[in-house]
Formats: C-alpha cells, structure tokens, sequence
C-alpha cells in the first residue's frame, strides 16, 4: 500500500504509513466506513482536533479529546473506538497502545483505580458495555464511573477517555446528568445497518477477511436475505455481528463444496424475502374484506410520506407512531404488519421487520425489569414496527405488578421520542380500554398521534368471512350449503352483528361459528360436504317465531288493550321499515327501540317485557327472543367503582336482546331537591345510558316502575329521556279483568276449582268492585291481588271439606271440592244500614235544619239517577263531588261526615262507609319532600270512602315550616285527578274557611259552592236539648227551678257568642260543671245521700 503523503510502500494490511505516520488511503478521513454516515462529520471535526493537538503536544500542552460512542448491539462501536485509538497513536498524540476495560472487568480495573490511571498518562482507555456502570436516571448514589468523571474534570493525568455503550440507556443517563455529558468534547451515536449497509459489510468479510471470491448475482441474493434475516426477531443477530455471520457462514457453505467463490445458491431460498411493491401490498390490503375506513387511512399515511420524500425529506420520513383501537378480529395484527410492509416498501423503513408482544410482555416481575425489556424490544424493531397488543395491560393493577407497569410506559415514552423515525411503534387494544389507557397516560397521545379505529364487520361482511372460510379452511376442503342453509345465512350473521358486545370477535367469531359447523358436520356422520343449517345454528337456533303467534299469545292477555294496541303498532312500525329498506326507500340501518314501562304491581310488566322480546325477534330487530331480567339491586355494587362494570356484564349479556330492569328508578333515587342518594346506581345507569348511546340497536332496553316514580327517575337525568323511543302504560285491572283473571287461575292443576255459580260469581265480581273501588293508587297488587283471593278461596274450600268426617265423603262431597261457592268466597260485604235508616239518625240530630235538607236533597239526587239508570238498562253515574262543611266547633260536622259516608255507601255511591278523619298534622311531615308522600298515603287509604280533613284551613298557613302548602298543592291535584273514586269533605271555621277559599284559586274549583253545607250555630233552646241529651244519658235529672237556670245559663252564652263559639261544646262544658256542683254540694252538706239526690240537679249547681 503506497502512501500519498511520503510515496513509500506499506505491507497491505497496514492502516498507517510506517514512515510517516500519516493514514493510509484505505482508512484515511473515514473513507469506506459502512453504516456510518452519522458520525462522519463528528470523525471530521475528531480529525481536526487531532492536527491542533499534534501541533500543541512539543508544548506540553493538551486539549480535549475524550468521546462517547454510542449505539445498537452490532452496530460498531468497539470498531469505531479502535479507529479514533489508531488515529490517536498514528498522531502521536499517544504513546501506549489502548486499554479496553468492558464493564464485567470494571471492579477489578476500580480497586487499583489510582495506579491503573497513572499507568494511562497520555494513554486510551477504552470502557465498553459502559451502559452497565451507569444508571439511567438522574444520579443521586455514587456511581461506579464518579471516580472516572472526577479525575475527567481535573485534566491531570487522566487518559483520553473512550466510552461505548449501548445508546438507549446512556442517552438517558446523560439527558438526566448534563454535567458528566459535557465532560465529553466528541459525541458519536451509531445508527442500526440498514440492509444495504450489511450487504456491503459481507461483501467487504468475504474479501478482506477471507479472501474468496464472490460472483455477480450474490449481492441481490443478499439483500433479499438480509431482508427474511430482520424479521426473524428470535434469531439473536443484529447489525454488524448479524454480517459477520452471514459472511461466516457463506464461506463454510463455499469451502465445503469446494469452492473459494461464494455464489447465490450459497444462500438458501428458504430463508429470503422478497419485498412487494407498494402497488403489491396495497392490492393486498384491497382484497381483505370490509375495513374500507381503515384501509383509506393507510393510504392517506403512505401519500403523506411519500409527500414529505418529494420535497426533500431524507432522514426520519416517519415522525408519527401509532394507536390501533377496535374490537378482536378486526385485523389490527394483519394490518400492521402490512403497514410496516408498504412503509418499507416506500423507504420510510429500512428494514420493515415486524416485532408482535403483548403488553403484558414488557412488565418485568423485578425492579429493573422492565425498562430492560422495553430496550430490548425496540432495539430488535428497530428500522421496522414494534407491534403492542393489548396495550392497556401496561396500566397494570395494585401494588408492584402496576409500578413495573408505569416503568414500563415511561420507558417506552422516552424511547418513542428518542427513536422516533428509527421505527414506528403501533400500540393496539380494544377501543374503550385503550381510550382508559391513553386518558391515565397523558404522554401517550403527544408520541402516538395518530388513531386509526378498526371497525366491527358488518352482517354482510361476516357472512363473506364465513363464505371465505368454506373455500378455505385447516380441512383443505371447500364446503357447500344446504339450500335452506343458504337461504338462512344472512339472517344468521344479522343475528350475529346484532347480538355483538363490546369485545365481539368479529372474524374469531365467524371461525368459532364455522368451526362448531364443522363439529355438527362431523357429529352427525355426513359422508358429503354440504353444511345444514342446524349445522351452523344448532337445532335449537332452528327453532322460529313468526309475528302472529306473538300476536295470538298477545291477546290471551287479560285486558291490556292500549298496551296491545301500542305494541301492535310498534310490530307495524318496524315492518314498513323493513319493507322501505328492501324497496331501497330507507337507509339501512339498526333499528333502535328502547321502552319505558309503567304499572302498578301485577299488572304484567314482566310478560309485556317477555311479549316484546318476542315480537323483535319475529321481526328481525334482535337476534334471540331472550330477556334478561335485572332489579336495581343486581346491579349496585356496595364497593365503589363495581356498578360501572356490572352494568356492563348485564348489557352484554342483554346484547341481541332485551334488558328488561324492574323497579329501573331504583338506580337513581333521589332526593328532595332531585339530587342522587345514591352514588354507585348513578354510576350504574352512567354506564346504561353510555351503552345505549353508543351501541344503539344492538340491544332493547325496557326499563319499568312505577308511574309517579318512573316520571321521577326520567327528570333526574336529562339525558334519559331521549334514549328511550316508546312509552307504553299498563292501566290496572277492572273488577271484570281481575274476576277473569282469578278463574283462569283457579282452573290450575295447583288450586284445580271453578265458580259454582251465578251466587258464587256475583259475590266474586263484588269482591273485586270493592278491592278496586278502594284499592291503593300507588300499591295495589292488581293480578297479585286476585291470586291472593284465589288461594283464600281454595283455603276456605279446604276447611268446608275438611268439616266433614273423611268417612262420608262421598263422590259428591269430593266433587263439591273442586267448586267454589258463595260462602267459599272471602269477601264480607259491609253491613249496610238503610238509606232510611240512615236518614232517620240524620233527623234526629238536634238542630242543623240546612244540614239535613241538603243531605236529603244528595240523597234523592242519587236515588233518582240510580231509577233513571234501571229504567234505561245503563249502569248509574252517580255525581260524587267533595264538599265543603263550614262552621263554628261543636256544630257536628264530624257526626254528619260520618253519617253522610253510611248514606253514600248505603246508596252505591261508594263502596265503603268508611271515613278517614284528619287534620293537618297527620299531613305534613317534619323534613323536605315527607309530605307529598305523607298525604298522598293518606287520600290512598280514603279510597273508596271519605276523606275528612279537620281545621282544612291550616294548610294554608305558614306553620309547620311552609309544608301545609304542600300537603295543600298534592290534595288539589289528587281531588282531580281521583274524582269519583272517593270523597273527600274540608270543614273548618266559616270565617277561616274563607280566607283559606280565597288563598288559593283552585280550591273553589274542586269544591264548588252547591256543595258548601254551613253548619250553623246552635240556638239557645237546641243548646238546652243538648245538654239534656247529655243529663240523660248519664241518669241525671233537672229540678224545674235548675231547668230554667240551665236555659238561662246557655241562653247568655248564645247572645255572647263569638267566631269561635263551641256550640254542643259549650252545652257538654256546662254538663260538665253543673256534675261538679252537685258533687260539690253534696260533699259540702254531709251526711249520707240517696242515689236519687247524688244524680239530681238543683237550681244552686247551676248557678
């Protein structure tokens, strides 16, 4: 080798002139150095420094020169250190030759780390695997290289230092520790070969280092070997040591044929990849079925690159990693793999190897771990795709197994913006963990910026899945369909798409549905290959339901006729616009029903609820007939956090199907002022209302309750209401339905009895005209109702039969068991006393003329509708109003209340005589939202009957915290809204009464003036009966003298009387002090006393 400089000859391996001293051409200014384009401007600038420093060294003088060298396993280090080593000692610079100490070794150099420098005055020291000294972290520990450092700041007598490592780990640890970077003059970070660049350095193996030939075509044989070689990611090989055996290996297979010329067929076939083009691969992605979104996002990416290549962009084309979200068997992995294909095949990628790991994958069970496995992991995807399934799972959980979970993310993180254009990392998962993954990783969206969502297949995408899989299968047969196979398969795959959840498997589980086809197939001994439609479905899945079977079953429904008709009109609904869609006049799309429920108990919520399973299964709306039943207390957790996620197993276990939830107000009570009590079920209906948003149509969800408590459960949440389509109403039973209902029950195997007769049905019928004329609003049991009376029915029957000595049971007897009779019926009709009769007790209360005449007149009202009704073959409607009784105290308007509930139920205007007496403070409760409840409880036990509300007018006041009004405003709505149903009567002072009128403009309306009766005061003389009325009927009698002075006693109270004068009251009062008098007298004059004059009134006890 002849040197430039001095033109004497050199021995060919020599690097630099013997002479001279200065590099020979071969490896003079870094001249056919591989894969090293990087670093080639700092090995100018290093050379540079070298001449300065040749110049200075006759001076003494000495200037930096210590440098990092950095990078991949295989990628050159120690060759590069060797470079700057004989560079150093070709210029003097240096006078011993170089100390290489890897990191294993380090100790051992460190325990005579003072005499080991002194011995490298002026000398190299080399560390490699330096990586292992140093932490990764800002240093807060004395490291193993602090010594180094220290004796580095100093300058005297330190070596030039060499320090190689792996470029990951160091990077970090001098991003963190500024102060021991700046102790290096020379930073030179290697990058990972390329497939050309380890082509060139086999090449340059086999002819420097072993000296054969090579033929022509080798080299294209390599680079497709290369290629296959980077995306074996298990073989262990990278870089540079990757060519060294690559070269190793070429030269054993030549000698060992005998040859010193490594030719192609060197390199088996087996083990090469053939690049496609770009064209080639994205004709690839083009025949995958479906995922048209998914696809033209690939190729927008792949425009975008191949833009920023034209105007220029050389290195790093890739500035974007990735976030892969949808749902498994959407071909994420196939995708991405293809990704990493079409960006190698447009050079955005070198290599374009395909690294596959788990999440779970990179979390280590040690500290340390996991960044550890991080490293490795990205330094084997380097120059292609490190591909992240289930990427959530390095959220981890409690405890350590989370923590190493973060090491592992923020390792990851620094590593994506460190690396970015070296590789691109696709991170992949389902769509809502991965969105709860990136939302507790704030730094995930800034590195992986760009989102591509996968999409579930569609009903008709799957069916082609599945047509595929009969072409092509593990059997290596091709399957054919049975013709009502064929004609049953789209409907099976809409029942698939319909029914999918949340992690539906969409490809997996078409191949779970073709696999089961198989084992059917196989099961029933076919000898052909055409599958039957029980051998896709099942035999039970074969099983169907048509429309009007549903209907038929509908109308054996006792009653429910709006509910039949609503739900006949949805059936309508729902197939005009499946007919729309088939003539192409409808967008096709899911169908999104979603129905609010509302009844009393037993009223047939859940069979409604059964019914519209059904009927959306008929139709096509859902995929199965089923209905999950949940109550709110399957659905709250006691742990925080847990409804959420029950919530969701009940949808998906819905999903297809119905979610029918009783009692659905029960998730969100709430309270007074419309705020939730209860944190868990509000979370739990979050979670409801989430689903039925997002995945609209895939499911029904029928949410039922009671009426008033169902409109409280809709207002709570604003967003409720428009989730739910339809409204249906289920009315309580008449006294008609309920008796139906009661004989179909009794003809059950269980109870096995049926009416004997008119007698026995009419006192039935009655039976339930009363239940229901007094029945609870808000807690009637409706169907549950007459099951009790069917049960009490069968009892009595029992004991009627059970009376008799088993001895004379005859086939009569036994026959007589199995019919129910009046008296078998458990129902007592009120005893009914006369209208007469009733009428009679009226008049012979002392006084209250107007009182009686109106009574009277209400009496012959309702006795002539009822003649009116019986002359014209109608049943009456007999005018119930509510009344008004006005008076001072004392007058009987309690009395009359009472006589007038006798007269009414007497009459049939009522079906009991009852009459609830309150006042205001049985009314009102003592905190916030207690008294609507209070009151409505209340006018609910006067049905049927009367509703007496004493001192009315104090509801209207402002006592007992405002909360009259209340009590006040639920009456006056209830009076409307149960008109008929019961009666009720507000009494109280005239003068206040008036005033309570006049406060509140609906009252008049509800109780209208004919039916305000005025009790009017007690004249003298009535006051006299009165009082005698009470002497008598305690075995008192009046002296004449005592008599006119008890007139004249009540005639002063008469003529003194104000707005509160106490009437029979003021009489009873007076009794009672004449009887003290008297005992008085009595005591006072001794002796003994017959029992005549203990219970005779004289003049003086009055007076």
């Amino acid at each position: 080798m002849t040197c430039k400089n001095c033109g004497k000859e050199n021995r060919p391996e020599a690097k630099y002139c013997r002479f001279c001293g200065e590099a020979l051409e071969q490896f003079s200014a870094q001249k056919g150095l591989i894969a090293k384009s990087s670093i080639l401007g700092t090995l100018g600038e290093l050379d540079k420094k070298i001449k300065v420093a040749q110049a200075l060294a006759s001076s003494g003088t000495r200037i930096g020169l210590d440098c990092l060298i950095l990078g991949d396993s295989g990628s050159g280090k120690t060759f590069i250190a060797n470079l700057i080593a004989n560079k150093l000692t070709s210029a003097g610079i240096v006078k011993q030759a170089p100390r290489i100490v890897d990191a294993a070794d380090w100790d051992e150099f460190a325990s005579d780390f003072d005499k080991n420098i002194a011995a490298l005055r002026n000398g190299i020291l080399t560390i490699t695997n330096a990586q292992k000294l140093l932490p990764t972290t800002k240093a807060q520990d004395v490291n193993q290289l602090d010594k180094l450092f220290n004796r580095m700041r100093t300058s005297e007598g330190a070596p030039i230092v060499l320090l190689c490592g792996m470029l990951n780990d160091i990077s970090e640890f001098l991003a963190e520790n500024k102060a021991e970077h700046r102790l290096f003059e020379f930073d030179l970070r290697l990058e990972p070969f390329g497939i050309q660049d380890l082509t060139d350095l086999t090449l340059q193996m086999l002819h420097e280092k072993y000296r054969v030939k090579t033929s022509d075509d080798l080299r294209g044989r390599l680079e497709t070997h290369f290629a296959w070689y980077v995306r074996q990611t298990e073989l262990g090989f990278a870089n540079g040591h990757l060519a060294e055996k690559v070269a190793e290996d070429l030269y054993v297979e030549a000698v060992g044929r005998g040859s010193k010329v490594v030719e192609e067929k060197d390199i088996d076939i087996s083990e090469c990849f053939i690049p496609k083009s770009e064209e080639q691969i994205l004709s690839d992605l083009d025949n995958y079925i479906g995922l048209q979104s998914v696809k033209d996002r690939i190729r927008a990416i792949v425009r975008n690159i191949k833009a920023r290549k034209e105007k220029g962009v050389k290195e790093k084309l890739l500035k974007d990693h990735y976030l892969f979200t949808g749902n498994p068997g959407t071909g994420k992995t196939t995708f991405a793999r293809k990704f990493g294909e079409v960006l190698n095949a447009i050079g955005a990628l070198p290599t374009g190897q395909f690294v596959e790991i788990s999440g779970k994958d990179l979390i280590g069970q040690f500290v340390g771990d996991s960044e550890a496995n991080v490293k490795n992991y990205v330094n084997k995807a380097m120059g292609g795709v490190l591909f992240i399934d289930e990427a959530y799972a390095l959220n981890g959980s409690s405890g350590s197994q989370g923590s190493y979970g973060m090491d592992a993310v923020n390792t990851l993180l620094n590593l994506l913006e460190n690396r970015k254009g070296d590789f691109v990392c696709i991170m992949a998962g389902y769509t809502k963990e991965m969105n709860e993954f990136v939302r507790m990783n704030p730094g995930i969206p800034s590195r992986c910026n760009v989102t591509v969502e996968f999409p579930d297949y569609n009903a008709r995408e799957l069916e082609q899945l599945f047509r595929m899989y009969l072409a092509r299968n593990d059997e290596k047969t091709t399957y054919t369909l049975e013709p009502k196979a064929e004609e049953m398969l789209p409907k099976v795959f809409e029942k698939m798409y319909l029914k999918r959840t949340d992690t539906f498997g969409n490809a997996r589980a078409v191949r779970n549905l073709f696999d089961e086809a198989l084992t059917r197939h196989s099961a029933r001994n076919a000898t052909d290959d055409v599958l039957s439609y029980a051998d896709i479905v099942g035999e039970e899945g074969t099983k169907e339901i048509s429309v009007e079977d549903v209907m038929k079953e509908l109308d054996q429904f006792v009653g429910m006729n709006a509910v039949k008709d609503a739900i006949r009109r949805i059936a309508q609904e729902i197939s005009v616009q499946k007919q729309l869609i088939e003539m192409g006049e409808a967008a096709e799309g899911l169908m999104k029903f979603n129905f609010i429920l509302t009844g009393n108990p037993g009223t047939g919520k859940t069979s409604v609820a059964r019914t519209l399973g059904k009927i959306f299964y008929a139709l096509g709306v859902t995929s199965t007939d089923r209905v999950t039943q949940k109550e709110p207390k399957d659905l709250i957790s006691q742990f925080t956090n847990e409804s959420a996620k029950i919530m969701n197993a009940a949808v998906n276990e819905a999903m297809g199907g119905v979610l029918f939830i009783d009692e659905a107000y029960g998730l969100n009570p709430v309270d007074a002022t419309g705020a939730s009590t209860n944190p868990e079920g509000k979370k739990a209906l979050d979670a409801l209302m989430t689903r039925m948003e997002n995945e609209a149509g895939k499911f029904v969800v029928v949410c039922a309750g009671y009426p008033r408590q169902m409109d409280e459960f809709l207002t709570a949440n604003p967003g409720l209401p428009r989730r739910f389509s339809h409204r249906i109403h289920i009315d309580d039973y008449t006294a008609e339905e309920l008796l139906e209902i009661y004989e179909r029950a009794a003809k059950a195997k269980k109870y096995n009895f049926a009416l004997a007769d008119d007698a026995a049905r009419t006192k039935a019928l009655n039976m339930f005209q009363n239940m229901v004329a007094m029945k609870d609003p808000e807690k009637f049991g409706n169907a549950g109702e007459a099951m009790k009376k069917v049960a009490g029915t069968k009892t009595n029957i029992n004991n009627r039969i059970a009376a008799i000595p088993p001895n004379e049971w005859t086939p009569e007897v036994l026959a007589s068991a199995r019919k129910a009779f009046a008296d078998d019926i458990p129902y007592e009709e009120p005893e009914k006393v006369s209208v007469e009769e009733c009428l009679k007790e009226l008049n012979d209360l002392i006084g209250l003329k107007g009182v009686k005449s109106s009574l009277a007149k209400l009496a012959q009202t309702i006795n002539n509708e009822i003649e009116s009704a019986r002359l014209e073959g109608r049943r009456p409607v007999i005018p119930l109003g509510h009344y008004l009784f006005l008076g001072n105290p004392g007058t009987g308007k309690t009395t009359v209340a009472r006589l007038m509930g006798k007269i009414l139920y007497s009459m049939g205007a009522l079906p009991s005589p009852k009459v609830i007496e309150v006042d205001k403070s049985k009314l009102v409760g003592r905190f916030i939202g207690d008294t609507p409840a209070i009151t409505t409880n209340v006018i609910n036990s006067a049905m049927g009957g009367i509703l007496f509300i004493d001192e009315a007018y104090q509801l209207s006041d402002e006592g007992y915290k405002g909360y009259g009004n209340e009590a006040l405003q639920t009456l006056l709505k209830r009076l409307e809204d149960d008109r008929g149903k019961f009666v009720c009567i507000a009494a109280g002072y005239s003068f206040e009464m008036q005033t309570f009128i006049d406060a509140n403009s609906g009252i008049e309306s509800r109780f209208p003036r004919r039916n305000w009766i005025t009790f009017e005061d007690y004249n003298p003389d009535e006051l006299f009966r009165i009082f005698m009325l009470y002497a008598r009927k305690e075995g008192y009698t009046l002296d004449p003298m005592a008599e006119n002075a008890v007139r004249a006693k009540l005639t002063g109270l008469y003529n003194n009387r104000g707005r509160t004068f106490g009437n029979a009251r003021e009489a009873r009062n007076l009794f009672d002090e004449v009887k003290g008098n008297l005992a008085a007298r009595l005591a006072e004059e001794g002796g003994v006393h017959t029992a005549e004059e203990r219970k005779t009134i004289m003049m003086e006890d009055v007076l």
